[in-house]
């Protein structure tokens, strides 16, 4: 995309340009977002007492007496999941919407810096250019920042129809008040890398910007070249988010939700409404898939391809913008999918031991597929 001058109608921003003068989320984090983190710490130390040791005391105070469900003596986890669900979980979720509403009149918010957009548009008006759009532009979000819903589900969870279950305040909830429902919810058929066998758990990709604007509140993933773009005068008639399920192969995003067609049809449809090619601006993972469906979208049909010929990306894309992209691999990963072991790629401190507490590393390694047992025999044995 190029820079805006006086004798020609310019683009918005470089998204690349964007992103390295924006603040990242950790120097960017506003008042709400410290205040959020602090009451996670005090919920993780709290949690972390349950576990080495509180079980036992919250017996005595009668929680967990009557046992669960098809048990007849009352365990450890049965006290602490009945205090949670009664005491705990409506006192957290009251201080989270407390938390993450923020001050938006407190001088820290009224200090943000001036935006790229903002400052790009200021420099070209100043200078008598003309500042808008030009070619439309298409984010692809990356692995696990994007929103994922409810649609169908079991008799635990099936009450949040429609509600995100990862990257919203309701994925807490939904966690703290039964983790392994939760966990059973998000994860995938560990064989087929589809959905849960017997078709009543249907979790699907979030739509539009919010998505993957933010992961939860006061922390921005894309939010920020969504503003910039939109100062420039970008808008949804020439800007749009194509979410997915970042749990799948990119395979299976195609045989099971049809997602690479509709890759395709986004495009086309952007580069006939705008007149102009497509910007495709991928973040992360997104990136990965960029590049799969770019091959994909040449492919014959015959072929299992999408039959747009080998001239396509020549006649919708006008760029390609990678944003932290991972396009020599992530070899660090493996351990953490195969096993669940997050060490060398995580550093969560005293957090690590609240998520091994409540969701241990098998567990970890069960949420997503492997790959089939073509590649991984072992571990259907294991």
């Amino acid at each position: 995309m190029a820079a805006a001058n006086p004798t020609s109608k310019g683009t918005a921003t470089s998204a690349g340009a964007a992103s390295a003068s924006s603040p990242s989320p950790a120097t960017g984090s506003n008042k709400a977002t410290r205040r959020l983190l602090t009451f996670l710490c005090i919920i993780a130390a709290f949690a972390l007492g349950l576990h080495f040791g509180g079980g036992a005391y919250l017996r005595t105070q009668g929680y967990g007496a009557a046992g669960r469900a098809g048990q007849f003596v009352p365990s450890y986890s049965d006290a602490i999941q009945e205090f949670v669900e009664r005491d705990l979980l409506p006192a957290v979720n009251e201080t989270l919407a407390a938390l993450l509403t923020g001050d938006e009149s407190s001088s820290e918010a009224k200090a943000q810096p001036v935006r790229p957009g903002e400052a790009f548009k200021k420099q070209a008006v100043d200078n008598g250019a003309t500042v808008g759009p030009k070619h439309p532009v298409l984010f692809v979000p990356g692995f696990i920042t994007g929103g994922l819903q409810l649609w169908s589900g079991e008799e635990c969870l099936k009450h949040r129809f429609r509600e995100g279950i990862w990257g919203s305040t309701t994925m807490a909830a939904a966690f703290l008040a039964d983790r392994n429902c939760w966990m059973k919810h998000v994860a995938l058929d560990p064989i087929t890398g589809m959905d849960p066998e017997g078709g009543e758990i249907k979790v699907r990709a979030q739509a539009g910007f919010e998505a993957a604007d933010y992961f939860v509140s006061g922390f921005w993933i894309l939010s920020k070249l969504i503003h910039s773009l939109a100062d420039v005068g970008y808008d949804p008639s020439n800007m749009d988010m194509i979410t997915y399920d970042w749990r799948m192969a990119f395979p299976l995003l195609e045989e099971r939700d049809g997602f690479l067609t509709d890759f395709k049809l986004r495009i086309e449809r952007m580069v006939e409404k705008n007149g102009e090619k497509v910007a495709l601006l991928g973040h992360s993972m997104g990136n990965c898939l960029i590049f799969f469906f770019l091959r994909w979208v040449t492919e014959p049909k015959e072929s299992g391809g999408g039959g747009g010929g080998t001239d396509w990306v020549e006649r919708n894309v006008q760029s390609f913008i990678n944003v932290g992209g991972p396009l020599l691999g992530v070899p660090k990963a493996t351990s953490a999918i195969l096993s669940g072991e997050m060490e060398e790629t995580a550093v969560l401190g005293k957090m690590g031991d609240l998520l091994e507490a409540y969701v241990s590393a098998k567990k970890r390694k069960d949420l997503v597929g492997k790959g089939k047992n073509v590649f991984w025999p072992v571990l259907y044995y294991v």
